[in-house]
């Protein structure tokens, strides 16, 4: 997130804009699940669902790059760099 938000904040320095005046979000997956058991079996389930999908661990890779994955814990540590890739700057 840190690079894509970079280049929205390096786009609007380029064309004098003030970055202030524009607001970045996010929107993502999540899988979320009390243990990795139960929140692997979330990310297995919506694979199964979608037909472009291809074997396990490169959808487990593809969206635990992309998508906010695992744990409580570890969902709100990935919430918490995402913060802070938006506010840097």
């Amino acid at each position: 997130m840190s690079e894509r938000f970079g280049r929205i904040r390096h786009g609007l320095d380029a064309a004098g804009r003030d970055q202030a005046t524009v607001t970045t979000s996010l929107m993502t997956w999540v899988y979320l699940g009390v243990d990795e058991e139960a929140w692997l079996a979330r990310v297995e389930r919506a694979r199964r669902l979608d037909p472009g999908a291809g074997p396990f661990d490169a959808y487990l890779a593809d969206v635990s790059r992309d998508c906010i994955v695992g744990t409580p814990d570890r969902a709100v540590s990935r919430v918490s760099e995402y913060a802070e890739a938006a506010s840097s700057g």
